[in-house]
């Protein structure tokens, strides 16, 4: 029988886990919390790698499935559980950093002699030491990185005073960091410091106003007989002062005049008047990839340029029973060639392109572009509202590429995202018609090695998923634009 470990949450429940050479998560614990009303029947569908224990129950000791962290991340997959996410946050943070943590495990039997035991502990302690100097170059490489950052603090607090972002710009260059004030807006609100969205955008949250980090100043904005105050985020003091407005109706007339305000009063500008421009759709361009010369549509979403169409870069071709963590594959769903211009020639290429493992697409973008990384994708989806219905707002509508219900699909962002499906751990295509799933740039963490972040949509939800994917697997790319 198996030593079991019992990892318990207030909200999800107990799931027992074996240690072996990796860790295995009882199938039953994982399908029924994510909300499978057959949990057997999730199981046989959706998991690859089930294997039977002996585990002790109240019935006695039972040959019990057990499924490895992949296949949880499968089954999280196609959860329509709303905590689905956050059982998988739970799983990859808490679960695995404290089995890990608790050092190697050594699987002897009855067989084995002092000397083999001997030696079974002499490979775990090299691999302890080789993760060891793995985490020193992971430290190394985090020192480098914090450098612009501290570069950041300095230059803040050089300034005297409280002072305009543009300024806050202006200083960081001079300290060689090159980012504009519009760079600068962008890392704020993507770091969480100001609002990212809606009528509040680039207003600084709550919490950091109280700590001293940003100021703000109010006036009126006039409007027919009605006034409503809008804010913008400033400085104080002397100087000249640049604010936007935000949450603006289209062809619209507005009065507005500055006003200051202190302890002697309120002192105001000269009133002036401007005519908003009629509301634009998306913004969409145009880009050729010198390499193989395809021309891709591009669209512009808050102030990030998204290719509109799925990477179709195709180097060379792999059959689907291929797989490497450290080479590049490239993979075109249901071609069992090696040909590149007969899969160009396959429809699965001209409508979905290519599915690539994630070195390769690490590398796939052309020059001026790149995999987002998972931060990137949040400021997309939280300029479309949220994980919740984003989803919608991406996906193609109508059923001429997903399958019905395509629910909640609008394409209001013109994204244009198509259900391309996936390449799984075994070379077998899956999905074609029900989802799409994107690489991103970000590891899930150091602990966990080989695994990326990835985003997923649904045929029947409008959700956009915060998925995990295995490095060997293959996904979707979309490029963003440096």
């Amino acid at each position: 029988m198996n030593e079991i470990q019992i990892f318990e949450h207030d909200s999800f429940g107990q799931v027992r886990v074996i240690i072996e050479d990796n860790p295995l998560f009882c199938a039953t614990d994982v399908a029924s919390i994510l909300g499978y009303s057959n949990p057997y029947n999730a199981i046989s569908k959706h998991c690859k790698g089930t294997l039977k224990r002996g585990t002790l129950t109240s019935g006695g000791v039972q040959d019990l499935l057990y499924i490895p962290e992949s296949d949880v991340y499968r089954l999280v997959m196609r959860s329509k559980l709303p905590d689905a996410e956050r059982f998988q946050d739970w799983v990859c943070e808490v679960v695995l950093p404290s089995i890990r943590k608790a050092g190697g495990y050594i699987n002897a039997s009855e067989s084995d002699t002092p000397e083999t035991i001997m030696a079974k502990a002499v490979l775990i302690a090299q691999e302890t030491i080789k993760e060891q100097e793995r985490r020193i170059l992971r430290q190394q490489q985090q020192i480098k990185e914090a450098a612009p950052k501290i570069l950041f603090a300095d230059a803040v607090s050089a300034s005297p005073r409280s002072c305009l972002v543009r300024e806050l710009a202006k200083l960081l260059c001079q300290r060689g960091i090159d980012m504009g004030e519009k760079r600068l807006y962008e890392y704020l609100r993507g770091n969480g410091y100001l609002i990212a969205g809606g009528a509040h955008r680039n207003e600084p949250y709550q919490r950091y106003v109280e700590m001293g980090l940003f100021e703000t100043i109010e006036w009126p904005v006039y409007k027919t007989e009605t006034i409503d105050i809008k804010k913008t985020t400033n400085g104080t003091g002397l100087g000249t002062y640049t604010s936007n407005i935000t949450g603006l109706s289209p062809n619209t007339t507005y009065y507005v005049r500055a006003y200051a305000t202190n302890s002697k009063g309120t002192t105001y500008g000269q009133q002036r008047s401007f005519i908003t421009k009629d509301e634009q759709g998306p913004i969409f361009g145009s880009f050729n990839d010198s390499r193989d010369g395809n021309q891709y549509k591009t669209i512009t979403i808050e102030e990030q340029v998204w290719m509109a169409e799925n990477l179709a870069y195709l180097p060379s071709v792999s059959l689907p029973s291929s797989g490497s963590l450290s080479i590049p594959y490239y993979y075109v769903y249901d071609y069992e060639g090696t040909n590149v211009s007969e899969a160009k020639i396959t429809s699965n290429y001209k409508t979905y392109v290519v599915l690539y493992n994630w070195l390769a697409a690490m590398s796939a973008c052309p020059t001026g572009w790149h995999l987002p990384s998972n931060r990137e994708w949040e400021i997309l989806h939280n300029y479309l509202g949220g994980l919740d219905v984003a989803g919608g707002k991406m996906k193609e509508a109508g059923t001429t590429h997903w399958e019905s219900p395509n629910t909640g699909a609008t394409n209001e962002s013109g994204f244009t995202a198509l259900p391309g499906g996936y390449r799984d751990n075994d070379g077998n295509f899956h999905s074609i018609g029900y989802y799409g799933t994107w690489w991103n740039f970000t590891e899930l963490n150091e602990l966990n090695e080989g695994f990326a972040w990835s985003r997923n949509l649904f045929y029947d939800r409008s959700l956009l998923n915060r998925g995990v994917g295995y490095n060997y697997q293959g996904f979707s790319v979309r490029c963003l634009q440096d």
